[in-house]
């Protein structure tokens, strides 16, 4: 078995901010993923990490109440999509969970009734704040 990839630390706080521009563009063109230290996000981000783990721990029945809809919000069932036809699908599954329009609902979608929205409210409220502290930091940058 292959060893496991150790994926790029940037640090944000750095007082050279182009050695820190220039370290997360060296990570995204190598890894194409990077953490990040010393971002100034709140540690009850941490929640969001424990929502997520909560969602997927549930029965696949209960993630099919949230199924993704046509605004691709919702959970995405495994082998329900493969983006490179070239590949095999290994079975990934997600849950797509991006920021709401201002005026749009959390969850939009006709498939979605009351009571399903009610279910996972919590854990789609704690990932929607996760988008509202990326784009701050994002500004910030």
């Amino acid at each position: 078995m292959a060893g496991s990839l150790q994926l790029p630390l940037v640090d944000l706080f750095s007082a050279d901010r182009a050695a820190a521009v220039q370290s997360i563009r060296e990570a995204c063109l190598e890894y194409g993923f990077f953490y990040i230290k010393n971002h100034g996000i709140d540690r009850e981000i941490q929640l969001v990490f424990r929502e997520s783990e909560k969602f997927f721990s549930l029965p696949f029945d209960e993630k099919m109440k949230l199924q993704r809809n046509d605004d691709h919000r919702g959970y995405t069932p495994p082998y329900a999509e493969n983006l490179d036809p070239s590949s095999k699908s290994k079975g990934e599954t997600g849950l797509h969970a991006k920021q709401a329009e201002k005026s749009a609902s959390p969850v939009r979608s006709a498939q979605a009734t009351e009571s399903k929205e009610s279910d996972l409210e919590g854990i789609l409220r704690d990932l929607r704040g996760e988008f509202e502290c990326r784009d701050c930091l994002g500004i910030s940058f």
